[in-house]
């Protein structure tokens, strides 16, 4: 059977994102990634708490400050202590930041996660920037706590998650692009259908590319479109721990 997990980003990012998530994930299996690092994760993590649902860390290295005290991981970070933006990745002829330092901040943000919470996160993921040092360092950290971890496909259409080779779709969506991604499915296939749903603010339209589509994904998780694939197992990261 065709397999497709739900995933949302970005939970902590802003209050006005944590409340358009917590609306748009009502009523469906999903995993959210939570931004340890930034100041609304508590508020975030209020909203969905007793939902049931699958949480992770959305692993975050390109907006706010670490979780870390800057001086612990000063590749990560610029002179005032804020880590580089995407765009300075972007940028970048070499690589930022370094492989210890990436390891460093996200076993950092895991332990908040663990303080927070109660419970070790039920996955990892990798935010926004495209980093060898950020991938394999996440991975890296994963590994030691044996928990699922999905980064990016590089150089090939799927990856390893977990006991399944999945793949990934980021790019903003509609009810038509889904059902067009579900018919290219083969049946053993796996798909990771990644949304930002979320309501839009200040924070938002000053320091995230995706602001107006957190909106429409707030919308398309709340209509009936994922209550109608036919065929198709709706699974979360719990599915794919080896």
């Amino acid at each position: 059977m065709k397999q497709i997990l739900l995933r949302a980003d970005d939970l902590g990012y802003s209050e006005a994102v944590n409340y358009g998530l917590a609306k748009g994930c009502l009523g469906l299996p999903v995993s959210i990634g939570l931004m340890m690092n930034m100041p609304a994760v508590e508020h975030g993590y209020s909203l969905i708490k007793d939902k049931g649902y699958c949480l992770g860390i959305h692993t975050n290295i390109s907006v706010g400050s670490p979780v870390c005290e800057p001086e612990e991981v000063p590749s990560l970070v610029e002179a005032d202590g804020t880590f580089h933006s995407s765009k300075s990745f972007r940028s970048a002829k070499a690589e930022l930041v370094t492989l210890e330092d990436v390891e460093k901040e996200t076993e950092a943000q895991i332990k908040k996660f663990i303080s927070m919470t109660g419970r070790e996160p039920e996955y990892l993921d990798v935010h926004a920037v495209f980093s060898m040092n950020f991938l394999k360092g996440v991975m890296n950290v994963a590994q030691k706590y044996g928990i699922p971890c999905s980064t990016l496909p590089i150089g090939k259409e799927t990856m390893p998650v977990g006991n399944k080779e999945v793949k990934l779709h980021i790019n903003g969506s509609n009810e038509k692009s889904l059902y067009d991604i579900i018919d290219s499915l083969c049946d053993t296939d796996c798909m990771i259908l990644v949304f930002h749903p979320g309501y839009v603010d200040k924070t938002i339209m000053e320091t995230s590319s995706v602001n107006i589509q957190r909106v429409y994904d707030t919308d398309l998780m709340q209509s009936e479109v994922f209550h109608s694939f036919k065929g198709v197992e709706l699974i979360t990261y719990r599915d794919l721990k080896g």
